[in-house]
């Protein structure tokens, strides 16, 4: 890390976590006044205790920031031995740990204030690394999903860089072997070189999470993309992207340098689910919408054998499993 990036970190964290403990202290500071105030306000709107549920997921979420991020990380990293220049593999297995501690609770904390549940199908195929996992992108929420599959593997992920402005992803994150890209980058080249990176050195509990879509879902997003691709992809490829009403366009380049990077020696999940579309916006859980909602989970994994490596192959191939995974949630969608 140069020192230009070291002086934008600590400009980044003293804001953020100036931020996030200043409300922290306003939240905690006064929880019980702020539930029967929204309890008393839900009440007289009734609205299924909206407001109530969102008091109490927030408060969660800035107890786990404050807590189980910042000064946890602090403590970790000097109880390690890291702060002090050795230590550094005992620290990433603590790192991994809290980011899964981290997760899997405000993962577990939305589901018994929004009375979510989530069901499985093929989990199976998860047990046991390495593999590269291709999951759907609808929220920022769902960069926890992959907890509730995983079990004790070490994930590394492809995430945008917006989200260093959360202070558990930037402290925990940053000490894990992640990928945080620029979307929209002038150098392609370099984001690119960070999302190849991952696939060096996988071990047997080492996955790498990527959305091959890039963005959210969105339809008018997903219309705008597609204008762009016209005449810039075969034919026969806009055809199959069109018909994908459920999913943007996937992107090539990102998980391509994976499959190079591992050598075509790794396996590839996909991830399909419904039901995060509720969770894409703090807007979507202040409506309600999200309370009852039942997601739906839907995983299989294929060989690396069966994987091309080719880029005009490994078009048509990703396509073909992205038309698999559109028509699936064509189907759950109704459920939900």
């Amino acid at each position: 890390m140069t020192s230009s990036d070291t002086l934008r970190t600590l400009r980044r964290r003293t804001i953020s976590i100036a931020a996030i403990g200043a409300l922290f202290a306003l939240m905690w500071g006064a929880l019980p006044a702020w539930l029967l105030l929204a309890v008393l306000v839900d009440l007289v709107a009734r609205r299924r205790f909206v407001l109530t549920r969102c008091v109490a997921f927030f408060a969660l979420y800035l107890w786990l920031e404050i807590i189980a991020g910042v000064l946890a990380g602090l403590v970790t990293w000097l109880a390690s031995g890291a702060a002090f220049g050795f230590g550094h593999r005992r620290l990433l297995a603590w790192s991994y740990a809290m980011q899964r501690f981290w997760a899997k609770t405000i993962l577990r904390g939305g589901q018994l204030c929004f009375h979510v549940s989530i069901d499985h199908e093929g989990q199976d195929c998860v047990k046991e690394g390495p593999f590269l996992l291709f999951q759907r992108h609808t929220s920022t929420a769902e960069v926890t999903l992959p907890f509730t599959f995983i079990g004790t593997l070490w994930p590394r992920y492809v995430i945008k860089k917006e989200l260093l402005w959360d202070p558990t992803i930037d402290i925990l994150g940053q000490r894990l072997p992640n990928a945080y890209v620029r979307r929209g980058s002038g150098s392609p080249e370099q984001e690119i070189a960070k999302v190849r990176g991952l696939g060096k050195d996988l071990g047997p509990r080492d996955m790498v999470l990527i959305y091959p879509e890039g963005t959210r879902y969105e339809a008018s997003k997903r219309e705008r993309i597609l204008g762009k691709l016209e005449g810039k992809v075969s034919p026969e490829r806009m055809a199959r992207l069109r018909a994908m009403t459920n999913l943007m366009p996937p992107r090539i380049a990102g998980p391509l340098s994976l499959i190079e990077q591992t050598g075509g020696a790794v396996d590839v999940v996909f991830c399909a689910h419904v039901g995060f579309e509720r969770a894409a916006s703090f807007d979507a859980m202040w409506s309600g919408r999200l309370i009852g909602t039942k997601v739906h989970v839907k995983l299989w994994r294929v060989p690396a054998a069966q994987v091309p490596r080719d880029e005009a192959a490994f078009t048509d191939w990703i396509d073909g499993e992205f038309t698999k995974m559109d028509a699936w949630i064509a189907e759950r969608k109704a459920t939900v």
